[in-house]
């Protein structure tokens, strides 16, 4: 069928019509749900983006929300990866660039430099907020500036590669 549609010059044209419509109808819908991670505070560099109402959030997950920092672009805000470390209601204790939830360590960042902020907080996670890592010791994350509020969250982010 194929063989008899590419003889012909009209049906040739209307073959290759064809796969150049359904390679960008596909690009459409596959390109927004790729992320690739810059610099290397996440692991894995290319996520598959769930962008469809992620609401159920677990430890563990990769989430993309919005982030702006004087440190970062002049405090532009960017969209910033990071892994969901403590949840909601979870015990946590962060101080001095390292973290544990429910009693586990989180792991440990870089210490804050001089300038830097540095959060700490001991008690259970507010509702509605959440611990977010890197998982560089040098991630700029909650080990800094605190929780993350679930609301802002955009996307959750599967491991590709």
């Amino acid at each position: 069928m194929i063989r008899n549609l590419t003889r012909s010059k009209p049906g040739r044209l209307a073959f290759y019509l064809l796969l150049v419509g359904l390679a960008y109808g596909a690009s459409g819908w596959v390109f927004p749900h790729l992320c690739i991670a810059k610099g290397d505070s996440v692991k894995p560099y290319l996520l598959w983006l769930e962008l469809e109402n992620p609401k159920a959030y677990q430890a563990g997950d990769y989430v993309l929300f919005p982030l702006s920092y004087e440190r970062f672009q002049g405090g532009k805000p960017f969209l910033a990866v990071k892994r969901l470390a403590c949840m909601p209601g979870e015990e946590l204790l962060a101080w001095r660039g390292e973290a544990w939830c429910n009693h586990k360590p989180l792991g440990l960042g870089q210490r804050p430099a001089a300038g830097d902020p540095k959060f700490s907080f001991k008690g259970p996670v507010p509702a509605g907020k959440a611990f977010v890592m890197g998982d560089n010791e040098r991630s700029w994350d909650s080990r800094h500036w605190g929780f993350l509020d679930l609301s802002k969250i955009e996307a959750r982010g599967h491991a590709l590669f």
